[in-house]
C-alpha cells in the first residue's frame, strides 16, 4: 500500500496532527511508501496514478477548487475529519469528494451512509516521554492549555477559587479576535502564545495535574448536540502519552469511559473537580502509579498506528469495490483556456489575439476552448468558442489591479472558478501583462497543465520588450550576472532598483509551474534559456502560425511579376507603436523627402500621428504616399501585392513577426533589424536584408541600394517568396502533439456533483509568502500593525 496524506485545512494551529498520523504510516508502510502533500502537490500527486489512497486529514477548512480537482482523479479517497459536531454541517460539504469518512465525534456516526467513527490518537514518536517516577521532578502543581473559549474561562474561574492559592499553576488560554481576552480572579496576566505539540508534551510531562475542559461554541444553536462532542479530543490521547495525569470536566460533553474507563477521572463539575485535584497532589505515589497505567494503556489501545489499521482496510475494500466496478473515463478531450491580456473582440488586436483567435478556431473542432482575458480595468472576460467564433460566457468583477501585479485574490479566486467550472485541463497562457504574475502557480496546482507561448519577454522582465532606458535590446541572457544592470535600469524608470529581486521571486516560481514554453524561433528560445537555466530543457521551439495563411497564398498566386522599374514601392505594416523603431521610422521619413522611394504606411497609431507632429512633419509629405491606421486583411494583401520592399525597424528581440512573414511570402523584400526573430528567418543578401537597430542611416543606405540594383532587388524578391510558412493546421497538430505528450487528465467529466464549499485557496496556501502584493513596492507587508 502506498499512501497520500493532505491536510485540508487552509489555515490551522493543528498542522502537527497529519505529521503524526504521517509517522505512524511511515512505521507501518515504510518512509518511501508515504507522502504527506501540501495543497500544491496533492493533485499531482493524486493523479500520477503512483499512489494507492488518499488519506486527507480535516475537512471543514478544505479548498472547493482543490477537492473538485481531487475528485477527477481516480485515485480511492477517504476523509479523517477533525472537526467537532458543531462544524458537523462545515464537513458534510465535502463529504461527497470522498468514498468514505472516518469522524472524530461518535455523535456523527452514520451521519451520512459512508461515514463511521474512528477518533484521533496519540502517536509515540512525537509525544511519548519517560514518566516522571518522583514527585519532585515536576515543575507544575496545575496545568490547562487551551483555546480560551467562554465555558473555559468560566470553568477556570470557579475551580480556581476552590483551590489553594499558592499552586504552581501553567497556564495558557490563547485567544483571537472572535473571542475575548480571558480574565481570572487573582491572574494579572495571561500569555497569548500557542505552544507547539512538542513543548507541549513537555509541559505536560512536568505537571503532576493536567486539567481537561471540552469547549462549548455559543453560537451553535439551539440544538445542544451541535455544541457539545462526546468522544475525547486528540489533546486527552496526547496528554496521557507525555506522562500527565488528568483530570476531565465533563460539563462541555466529555465522555471518556469508552476509551479508558474508569482510569481518568471525570469530575461532574467544578467543585468536584478541584476536590480530585487536591486529592491527587496528596497522593503522589497513586497518582504517579495510575499516570503510568493510562500511558501504557494509551500505547496499547490509542496510538494512530491502531487507527491506521482500521483505515487501511478501509482503503483495501474499496480498492475491492472498485475492480469489480472500473471507473471509465470518457474519450473527450480536456478543456483548454487560453489566458491573454487581450482577446480579439474586447479591445485594439494585433499578433498576439489574431494568433489565439485561429488557433481556438482550430482547436474548437476537437475540443473545448475558452479564453480569459482582461476586458477593461474592472472586469474579466471569459470567452467560449464553442460556435467557432468568441462569445462572451461571463464577466468576473475583480476590482482594478496595478501595473506592477504579483498576486491579485479576486483575479485568482477568478482564476481557479474559470478552471472547476469549464473543465479546464490546459491552460494555455499567451501573457501576464495586467494580471498577476502568481496565476500559473494556482493553475498547475488544479492539476492542469501548463503551456506557454513567448509572444514577448514579460516573464523575464516588466519591459517586456528587454529594451533598457535607451531603447536598446540590454541582451541580459548574455551577461554573466545582470542584477546590477537591471539595477541601473530600473532606477533609470524611476524604480527603487532591488524590485527585480522581488519579481524573480515570484516570476521564477510560475516560469517553473510551466510544463513547456514555447518559442517561436530558436533566438527567443535562447534568451529565456539564458534567464531561467532552470527551465532550458522544457523550452521547445514551434514556429508561429501565420493567420488565415490561405488567403494570403491566394494573393501570391495573384501577384503578377512585379515590375522593378519606376518607384521603389516601401511599406511599413503593423501598428506602428515605440518598441517597433517608431522613432527610427520618423527620422528615416525626414531625411528621405526627396529620396527616389515611396512609402506606404499601414498601421498608423496615434503615437505616430504625435511622433510626427512633433517633428514637424506631416502625414501626407514625401514620401509618404499611403496613410492609413486600422486596417483589414483584404486591404494588407492587396497593399502587399504592390510593394517592393517593406520596414521592419524593431530595436528589440521580436520572438517572430507574424508581417514579416506575410511581406516575404508575397516576394517583398525585408529590411529588418539584426536582433531576434529577424536574424532567425532573414538570410542576408537571399532572402532580404539587415540593418544595424537604431541606425536610420543604414535603413536608408539599403534601400537606395535596392532602388539602385533591380537585379539584386528582384533575387531577393523571389528567394523571400521561396520562405514556406507553416500552415495554421499543421502548427495546431504539432501544438495537439505536445498537449499529448503532457497527459492532460483534468476536465475529461466534469458531471460530477458541485461541492458547496467555499473557495479559500490563495498564494500562501500553495507556499509563497510575499512581501507585497505588487513587486515594486518595499518593506514587508506582515510586520505592518494592523
Amino acid at each position: 500500500m502506498r499512501l497520500l496524506l493532505y491536510d485540508t485545512e487552509m489555515r490551522t494551529a493543528n498542522g502537527y496532527l497529519p505529521r503524526a498520523i504521517a509517522s505512524a504510516a511511515e512505521g507501518l508502510l515504510g518512509t518511501s511508501n508515504v507522502q504527506l502533500c501540501d495543497h500544491a502537490s496533492v493533485v499531482a500527486a493524486a493523479a500520477s496514478g503512483a499512489w494507492d489512497g488518499l488519506l486527507a486529514i480535516g475537512g471543514a477548512g478544505a479548498d472547493r477548487h482543490l477537492l473538485s480537482a481531487l475528485m477527477d482523479t481516480p485515485i480511492p479517497r477517504i476523509l479523517w475529519s477533525t472537526e467537532d459536531p458543531y462544524e458537523r454541517r462545515l464537513v458534510a460539504r465535502a463529504e461527497p469528494a470522498f468514498d468514505h469518512v472516518f469522524s472524530n465525534e461518535r455523535h456523527c456516526e452514520g451521519a451520512s451512509p459512508r461515514t463511521t467513527y474512528l477518533p484521533l490518537a496519540a502517536e509515540p514518536s512525537l509525544q511519548l516521554r519517560p514518566l516522571r517516577e518522583q514527585d519532585a521532578d515536576y515543575s507544575y502543581d496545575l496545568t490547562f492549555v487551551g483555546t480560551a473559549w467562554p465555558n473555559r474561562v468560566a470553568s477556570l474561574g470557579r475551580l480556581l477559587a476552590q483551590l489553594p492559592s499558592d499552586l504552581r499553576l501553567h497556564l495558557a488560554l490563547p485567544w483571537n479576535r472572535h473571542i475575548p481576552e480571558p480574565k481570572l480572579p487573582g491572574i494579572s496576566a495571561l500569555p497569548q502564545l500557542r505552544l507547539g505539540i512538542g513543548d507541549l508534551c513537555d509541559i505536560w510531562n512536568r505537571s503532576r495535574v493536567v486539567l481537561s475542559i471540552g469547549r462549548e461554541f455559543s453560537n451553535a444553536g439551539a440544538q445542544s448536540s451541535e455544541a457539545r462532542g462526546s468522544s475525547p479530543p486528540p489533546r486527552v490521547y496526547e496528554t496521557a502519552l507525555a506522562g500527565g495525569f488528568q483530570v476531565a470536566l465533563a460539563g462541555a460533553g466529555m465522555d471518556l469511559a469508552p476509551a479508558y474507563g474508569e482510569l481518568i477521572p471525570l469530575a461532574a463539575d467544578e467543585q468536584e473537580a478541584a476536590a480530585l485535584i487536591r486529592q491527587q497532589l496528596a497522593e503522589p505515589e497513586q497518582r504517579i502509579a495510575r499516570a503510568r497505567a493510562i500511558q501504557a494503556h494509551t500505547l496499547a489501545h490509542h496510538t494512530y498506528a491502531q487507527r491506521l489499521a482500521v483505515v487501511l482496510e478501509r482503503f483495501a475494500a474499496l480498492r475491492r469495490e472498485r475492480q469489480s466496478a472500473p471507473i471509465h473515463l470518457s474519450q473527450r478531450q480536456p478543456a483548454v483556456l487560453h489566458l491573454a491580456h487581450n482577446l480579439v473582440g474586447l479591445r485594439r488586436a494585433g499578433g498576439t489575439e489574431a494568433y489565439i483567435q485561429q488557433l481556438a478556431e482550430l482547436q474548437q473542432e476537437r475540443r473545448p476552448v475558452f479564453a480569459l482575458a482582461p476586458k477593461d480595468r474592472m472586469r474579466l472576460a471569459l470567452l467560449d468558442y464553442a460556435q467557432g467564433r468568441p462569445q462572451l460566457l461571463r464577466s468576473f468583477k475583480v476590482g482594478k489591479i496595478s501595473r506592477f501585479p504579483a498576486s491579485h485574490p479576486a483575479y485568482e479566486r477568478a482564476f481557479c472558478e474559470v478552471i472547476s467550472s469549464c473543465g479546464i485541463g490546459v491552460v494555455h497562457v499567451h501573457h501576464l501583462i495586467g494580471l498577476p504574475l502568481s496565476l500559473p502557480l494556482f493553475a498547475k496546482a488544479l492539476g492542469c497543465r501548463v503551456v506557454v507561448t513567448l509572444h514577448d519577454f514579460h516573464l523575464a522582465c516588466h519591459r517586456y520588450t528587454l529594451l533598457g532606458p535607451e531603447e536598446r535590446f540590454c541582451a541580459i541572457h548574455q551577461s554573466e550576472d545582470y542584477r546590477l544592470q537591471c539595477r541601473l535600469c530600473l532606477q533609470a524608470s524611476g524604480l527603487g532598483g532591488e524590485e527585480r529581486s522581488r519579481r524573480l521571486a515570484l516570476s521564477r516560481r510560475s516560469v517553473a509551474a510551466a510544463d513547456v514554453l514555447l518559442a517561436s524561433t530558436p533566438s527567443s528560445a535562447a534568451i529565456m534559456a539564458g534567464v531561467y537555466p532552470e527551465v532550458a530543457e522544457r523550452i521547445e521551439v514551434l514556429e508561429m502560425l501565420t493567420p488565415n495563411l490561405q488567403q494570403l497564398e491566394a494573393g501570391r498566386r495573384r501577384r503578377t511579376a512585379a515590375s522593378f522599374q519606376g518607384p521603389l514601392q516601401v511599406g511599413v505594416i503593423g501598428n506602428t507603436m515605440p518598441h517597433k523603431g517608431l522613432d527610427n521610422l520618423v527620422r528615416l521619413i525626414a531625411a528621405s523627402h526627396d529620396q527616389p522611394f515611396q512609402l506606404h504606411i499601414l498601421g498608423a497609431t496615434p503615437e505616430l500621428d504625435q511622433a510626427l507632429e512633433e517633428a514637424g512633419l506631416s502625414a501626407d509629405a514625401a514620401p509618404i504616399v499611403r496613410y492609413q491606421g486600422a486596417y483589414d486583411r483584404p486591404s494588407l494583401v492587396r497593399l502587399l501585392q504592390r510593394l517592393h520592399v517593406t520596414l521592419f525597424l524593431s530595436p528589440w528581440p521580436e520572438t517572430y513577426n507574424i508581417c514579416l512573414g506575410e511581406a516575404m511570402r508575397l516576394g517583398v523584400v525585408p529590411v529588418a533589424t539584426a536582433v531576434g526573430a529577424h536574424n532567425d528567418r532573414v538570410e542576408p543578401g537571399r532572402t532580404g536584408l539587415l540593418v544595424a537597430p537604431g541606425d536610420p542611416l543604414a535603413v536608408l543606405n539599403a534601400l537606395l541600394e535596392l532602388e539602385g540594383d533591380r537585379a539584386m532587388l528582384a533575387r531577393l524578391s523571389a528567394g523571400a517568396a521561396a520562405v514556406p510558412l507553416l500552415d495554421p493546421r499543421e502548427h495546431g497538430q504539432r501544438l495537439e502533439e505536445i498537449y499529448a505528450a503532457l497527459h492532460p487528465w483534468r476536465g475529461r467529466d466534469p458531471a460530477h456533483c458541485e461541492l458547496q464549499l467555499d473557495p479559500q485557496l490563495d498564494l500562501a496556501a500553495l507556499g509563497v509568502r510575499l512581501a507585497q502584493d505588487r513587486w515594486i513596492e518595499a518593506g514587508v507587508r506582515w510586520d505592518e500593525p494592523t
